[in-house]
């Protein structure tokens, strides 16, 4: 056989594989995981997407309407009130509400949906990215009846699989033992599902369905805040102390001058009328006079001469008689010699 002839038709063949991979349709990419949604709405939708749709139980709710917290006509309901720190960071919270009688007047309270057989009345919270145009929905929240939580949490499997997490923690009571309170945690990598078979209505289950990276950035950004305004707080005290401090320093330092006043009027007072001892500043000032009137006194004043003996010199005191002695100038007391008792074997001292 001639050995172009091979090539050639091996060339061929080689044509025809690569001809027939490139005639086969291109595979589809594989679709995007979808978040969990709560009936037909979910995480992730934008608020102008949600506030179009309907009630889900619309047959039966026909009347029921968004309300959202930035609506005016939300002024007056507490399930929309968000916290200081969720205003600042340009949080939206939503709900279902139908007309209805509030404490005999005409107001709006909230349409419930069913949710597993249950009643339940969700809340929305949207929060806008930074860089985004608009909401989205990084947050679904309600309640469930645990009378039958053995049931829902059977059903939570069957819709979400096996709960990849589990912790049990004890909660406790005031009626008797602590109660157990099981987290259960699902997650598909774009969204997350929190299932508590307790909360602080003990005749309740938490169910929390949160979008992942929409709800990380929000409590990011929460955290911050919370940060900035505790630091915000510990400034102001600071300020408040010192400006309290310099204001209380200067008020001690005249009390204790207006005191020190006082006590040495009393003490100048109190000398003057008993003659007792002055103060210490009066007698830093009186110092010298007082010091020049206790020499004099200490000087001995010159015996009296009687008249009779006027210009005669004294007689001698080494030749003078016991008489003369005796007219020698004594000290004004002496110290009678001190007799101990008996005991002391008639030690005598003086």
């Amino acid at each position: 056989m001639n050995p172009s002839h091979v090539m050639t038709r091996r060339g061929l063949c080689v044509l025809l594989v690569l001809f027939s991979f490139s005639a086969l349709p291109a595979m589809p990419a594989a679709a995007a995981t979808p978040p969990y949604a709560v009936r037909d709405i979910p995480l992730g939708m934008t608020l102008s997407r949600f506030r179009s749709l309907p009630h889900p139980d619309a047959r039966m709710r026909a009347l029921a309407r968004i309300e959202c917290s930035n609506d005016p006509t939300a002024a007056g309901l507490d399930a929309l009130r968000l916290t200081s720190a969720m205003v600042e960071a340009d949080v939206i919270k939503c709900g279902y509400f139908i007309p209805g009688p509030e404490y005999g007047k005409q107001g709006l309270v909230a349409a419930p949906m069913e949710y597993f057989g249950e009643q339940v009345t969700p809340l929305f919270l949207f929060y806008r990215l930074p860089g985004t145009a608009e909401h989205a929905l990084a947050q679904i929240t309600f309640a469930l009846g645990n009378s039958r939580g053995d049931q829902l949490i059977a059903l939570f499997y069957r819709a979400f699989g096996n709960a990849p997490s589990l912790e049990v923690s004890a909660v406790p009571t005031s009626f008797g033992p602590d109660l157990a309170d099981i987290t259960y945690v699902w997650t598909n990598g774009v969204s997350t599902l929190h299932l508590d078979t307790l909360t602080v209505v003990l005749n309740q289950m938490s169910v929390v369905f949160t979008d992942n990276r929409l709800w990380g950035d929000l409590s990011k950004r929460l955290d911050t805040i919370d940060r900035m305004k505790r630091a915000a707080e510990r400034e102001a005290v600071l300020q408040r102390q010192a400006a309290g401090g310099d204001k209380s320093t200067a008020d001690k330092g005249k009390a204790e001058k207006s005191e020190k006043g006082k006590a040495d009027e009393k003490e100048k007072e109190a000398a003057t009328v008993s003659g007792a001892e002055p103060s210490t500043s009066d007698r830093d000032t009186a110092a010298p006079e007082a010091a020049e009137k206790t020499r004099a006194a200490a000087k001995p004043s010159p015996a009296a001469v009687e008249p009779a003996l006027a210009g005669m010199s004294p007689p001698d005191t080494a030749g003078s008689s016991g008489a003369a002695a005796n007219s020698s100038p004594t000290p004004s007391f002496i110290e009678p010699p001190m007799t101990l008792p008996p005991i002391f074997g008639g030690f005598t001292f003086k």
